[in-house]
């Protein structure tokens, strides 16, 4: 049913939602740490039975740089939409990598420092697809604002996306909820 390419902190989160979901039978979700994968899958199908919703979840250790395991994987799981979560580079990753006035100034300058590490694994994905036929939507999570109009120049334009904004709005509505003392929805 669905692939979730990237199983950090947004790709986890998308498969433990979609194990729940009523209409998802089947998830997989790859990335290119295999335990990682393998434990994103198990821990979403567990909580998933906990609340007896019965779902197959497959986690696969796939490098999506290595365009023939990408598009062998794809054949093998013949995804009907793709959520595609990975990333080179994280935020966090570069603070913690760059010395604190290197990351501030790429932060500074904008999101061109950060473009790059997120279009390069979409632009896989994107290719992947397009090689093994499959008429699969793509949504992209990593900052869709400036990856879509890219990958739309390169190939189908993926259907949507989530990112920052998507992550604040929730954020926001969060906090105005527990001011006010309300319900969230």
């Amino acid at each position: 049913d669905i692939l979730v390419t990237g199983a950090g902190a947004v790709g986890s989160h998308a498969v433990e939602f979609l194990a729940r979901r009523p209409e998802v039978k089947r998830i997989a979700v790859i990335d290119v740490r295999k335990a990682t994968a393998e434990g994103l899958a198990w821990r979403a199908r567990i909580g998933a039975l906990q609340e007896d919703k019965d779902v197959v979840v497959t986690g696969f250790a796939v490098d999506l740089l290595d365009r023939a395991a990408l598009e062998e994987t794809l054949a093998a799981i013949r995804p009907r939409v793709v959520f595609h979560a990975a990333t080179l580079l994280t935020v966090p990753e570069m603070h913690r990598g760059l010395k604190p006035e290197v990351f501030e100034r790429v932060r500074r300058d904008g999101m061109g420092g950060f473009l790059a590490a997120h279009i390069c694994l979409a632009a896989a994905v994107q290719a992947g697809l397009a090689a093994a036929g499959s008429a699969a939507p793509l949504i992209v999570a990593s900052f869709p604002d400036f990856t879509i109009p890219v990958l739309a120049r390169m190939g189908r334009t993926p259907i949507t996306g989530i990112g920052n904004v998507d992550n604040m709005a929730s954020e926001l509505q969060s906090i105005a909820a527990e001011r006010l003392g309300v319900w969230a929805r």
